[in-house]
C-alpha cells in the first residue's frame, strides 16, 4: 500500500534551516546535509529557491529606495559641527539607527510576505490560541489551518496556472485540484493549492474564493493518527452523510466547519457560509476525494 505524502520528517527538519541556509550561516557539515536533501527533493528545492528569490527582491527594493536630496549634506554639516564628545554619541547612535533599519527591514519583509505587520501576526495567532479550548481537538486543526494560511496570509490574490498547481502539490496530488473546484458553490475559484506545515502538522490545502475577499472555502487534508476522532475528542454529533462515511459539523465566530473521517486522514470543509451550504460542500466533495485518495494509497 502507497503512502500518502502530506510532509515527510526529512523535509520537515530541512525546512528548520531554510533562512539560516539562505543566509550562509549554518556549519559546513549541516550546509552540506541540507544541499543533499535538495538535490534529492524538488519540493524543498523549489521552497528554499522561492524564499531565496524573495529574499533577493527585498534586497533590491531597499537599494532602489533614494535618500532625500541634501540628507547626506546635512549629516556630515551636522558632523563637523558637533563637538568631539557629542561626535561619540553620535557613533552610538548611528549603531542604533542602523539596528532600527535591521528591524524595520525585518517589519518589511514580514509584511510584503503576509500582507500583515509582526504585531498583527501576533494578535493572529493569539487569536488562534484561544480556539485550542473553545473546539475539540480535531476541529482546531483544520479550522487553524483555514485561518493561518487562507483568512491571514495574503496568499490568495492570484490566478493558479497548472504549472502552479503542479509545483505547490506535486504531480500525484495535482489531479486533486480540478476535483475541488468542480465540487465548488457557482462563483468560486480555487486560488491556493498547497502543501504546508503549521503547529507541527501537515496538510494538503485548497482555499477558494468567491466574489468577495472574505467569501473564502477551504478544503483541507491531514494525514490521520490514531487518536484522531471527531466522535471522540470533539464529541460532536454527525449531521450528514456521503458515501456511507459521516459528516461531522461545527460552528464558532462566524466559521461553518465540516469533518470526515477516512482510513488513512481526516477532512474538512471551512467557510463563512452558512452551516446548510458548507455541509453540502462536504457532502459533494467526500465521495469524489475518497475515491482519489484511496486509489493514491492503491
Amino acid at each position: 500500500m502507497k503512502v500518502i505524502d502530506f510532509a515527510d520528517e526529512a523535509c520537515r527538519r530541512i525546512q528548520r534551516y531554510r533562512d539560516s541556509y539562505i543566509s550562509g550561516e549554518l556549519l559546513v557539515e549541516t550546509s552540506l546535509d541540507v544541499q543533499r536533501h535538495l538535490e534529492s527533493c524538488q519540493r524543498c528545492a523549489d521552497d528554499f529557491a522561492e524564499a531565496s528569490r524573495l529574499r533577493k527582491v527585498l534586497r533590491d527594493d531597499s537599494r532602489s529606495e533614494q535618500a532625500p536630496e541634501g540628507l547626506r549634506q546635512r549629516i556630515q554639516t551636522g558632523i563637523r559641527q558637533e563637538p568631539k564628545v557629542r561626535r561619540r554619541w553620535s557613533v552610538g547612535m548611528a549603531i542604533a539607527a542602523t539596528l532600527l533599519l535591521v528591524v524595520a527591514a525585518g517589519w518589511m519583509a514580514t509584511i510584503y510576505v503576509s500582507g500583515h505587520a509582526p504585531h498583527q501576526l501576533i494578535a493572529q495567532e493569539r487569536y488562534i490560541d484561544s480556539l485550542v479550548d473553545r473546539v475539540g481537538a480535531v476541529t482546531f486543526l483544520g479550522l487553524s489551518d483555514h485561518l493561518h494560511c487562507g483568512v491571514y496570509w495574503k496568499i490568495l490574490q492570484r490566478q493558479l496556472s497548472e504549472a502552479d498547481i503542479e509545483r505547490d502539490l506535486g504531480p500525484q496530488l495535482a489531479p486533486l485540484a480540478a476535483i475541488v473546484q468542480h465540487h465548488l458553490p457557482a462563483g468560486y475559484e480555487v486560488r491556493l493549492a498547497h502543501r504546508c506545515d503549521y503547529r507541527g502538522r501537515s496538510y494538503i490545502h485548497f482555499a477558494a474564493q468567491g466574489k468577495q475577499e472574505e467569501q473564502l472555502v477551504s478544503v483541507i487534508l491531514t494525514e490521520r493518527t490514531a487518536v484522531d476522532s471527531f466522535a471522540s475528542s470533539d464529541g460532536l454529533r454527525p449531521v450528514a452523510s456521503a458515501a456511507g462515511v459521516e459528516i461531522f459539523g461545527t460552528g464558532v465566530d462566524g466559521y461553518e466547519l465540516a469533518g470526515f473521517e477516512m482510513a488513512g486522514y481526516i477532512g474538512f470543509v471551512v467557510s463563512v457560509l452558512g452551516s446548510d451550504e458548507n455541509r453540502a460542500i462536504a457532502e459533494a466533495l467526500l465521495p469524489r476525494v475518497n475515491q482519489f485518495m484511496s486509489a493514491l494509497e492503491g
